[in-house]
């Protein structure tokens, strides 16, 4: 029994050893341990986190087709310049930009774009109330505030709403289909909210939208991309 007693003694030391040795890795250089304030880890500035905002570290210029304006986006986000939504409708010229996506697996849109006027949206307000009427709003029982905003020497429209966009997951384990039968196949999908900001500024002919649309539990941790890009903007037509 003593024997027993000794080699179970034996084994809690070298557990608890254990554990202290894992507390105690070492962290690489320059790195910061994580701090600790009412019971949340608070991640170090220089953690993983410069990782995933380091995409948004770097700026280029760029300029739109046809040059209708440039502006500084952020170097390392996926960039698309054609196919925009109701581009079938009217006349657009820019870029869409895709950024990180949250844990749910929605990213971050920014689109700096030039509509022509023509078509769907004859003006700025056209393309405002479509807006704020739009069939994916969230917050539709609320009155969103359309304020006034300067940008490049310009007064344009600023405004935010509150949608929802669908992620869809992969389907698993469909049951086999039966003969005669008709089969609605519904995809697992999360809906997650979304913050978009707009700002609209109105030109001679047509007008330019610059818009941040964001996850809602990502929306401050981004923001200061959104605002650098709205700094950066330059119009070419009057």
């Amino acid at each position: 029994m003593k024997k027993i007693k000794f080699m179970l003694s034996i084994i809690v030391s070298l557990c608890i050893g254990c554990s202290a040795s894992m507390s105690a890795v070492a962290l690489p250089a320059g790195e910061n341990a994580p701090a600790v304030k009412e019971n949340k880890t608070i991640r170090p500035a220089n953690s993983f986190q410069k990782d995933i905002k380091s995409s948004a570290a770097e700026y280029e210029r760029y300029a739109s087709q046809e040059n209708y304006f440039n502006v500084g986006i952020p170097k390392d986000w996926k960039r698309k310049e054609k196919d925009h939504p109701y581009g079938d409708l009217t006349k657009i010229s820019g870029t869409r930009l895709t950024g990180p996506m949250n844990k749910d697996g929605a990213s971050i849109i920014l689109t700096v774009l030039y509509y022509s006027g023509d078509g769907i949206f004859p003006n700025a307000e056209a393309f405002i109330r479509n807006k704020l009427n739009s069939m994916v709003r969230i917050d539709y029982d609320r009155e969103a505030a359309v304020i006034d905003v300067a940008l490049a020497g310009r007064t344009g429209k600023k405004f935010q709403i509150k949608t929802f966009e669908l992620v869809y997951l992969p389907m698993r384990d469909r049951p086999p289909a039966v003969e005669g039968r008709v089969y609605e196949i519904v995809p697992p999908h999360i809906q997650v909210n979304m913050i978009q900001q707009f700002i609209v500024i109105p030109a001679q002919k047509g007008f330019y939208v610059l818009n941040y649309g964001v996850p809602e539990d990502m929306a401050e941790e981004y923001k200061h991309v959104f605002e650098k890009v709205v700094a950066s903007f330059e119009p070419h037509l009057s």
